[in-house]
């Protein structure tokens, strides 16, 4: 769901600040919505216009989470990063899980600045579509970061669906990286 890698961060690692991105506003409003209430009810599409209303509980480990780290929630384009936009953080959590959508324009890019997310040692958490070359120079791919040691274990494979278009949903691979600013 949304903003579930950074609750799980914040609760597990304990920074002091993070950094929650992401391009759309609807889904920063349902994340600040959840950590501030506790609980949000929404209605989930099921087919044409046949809805069913759920509600999702905040855990109670990542309410605790709240109260210990600095959450900053943005709006960004990472494709559209600037110096002194804002203050980069200890952690950065950034999705680019929809680069690999058949309607996304950057398809298979990747944001050149996210070195601006976060401090010098700081860590970036990526979550990009699988590839079969996953074994690939990512200093390359992310410059300015290398690759977590072996603290962050191995790279975390997550199987979701992406909502291509407004009736198109597929299965997808994602992988789940964590690397640090150098």
């Amino acid at each position: 769901g949304v903003g579930r890698a950074t609750l799980a961060l914040a609760s597990n690692s304990k920074p002091s600040s993070i950094l929650h991105t992401d391009g759309t506003a609807n889904a920063l409003d349902a994340f600040l919505h959840i950590t501030k209430n506790g609980s949000i009810r929404f209605n989930r599409r099921i087919e044409g216009t046949i809805t069913k209303t759920e509600t999702i509980e905040l855990r109670e480990e990542y309410r605790a989470a709240l109260g210990s780290t600095d959450i900053t929630v943005k709006q960004v384009d990472l494709f559209r990063l600037t110096e002194g936009a804002f203050e980069p953080r200890d952690v950065a959590v950034v999705d680019l899980t929809m680069l690999s959508a058949m309607t996304c324009p950057r398809r298979g890019e990747v944001p050149a600045d996210l070195h601006l997310l976060v401090r010098p040692g700081g860590k970036l958490v990526v979550l990009r579509p699988a590839t079969e070359n996953r074994h690939a120079k990512d200093e390359a791919v992310f410059p300015g970061f290398v690759r977590a040691g072996d603290s962050v274990g191995e790279v975390g494979t997550i199987a979701h669906i992406i909502r291509e278009t407004r009736r198109k949903h597929r299965f997808a691979v994602s992988e789940c990286y964590v690397f640090e600013r150098t």
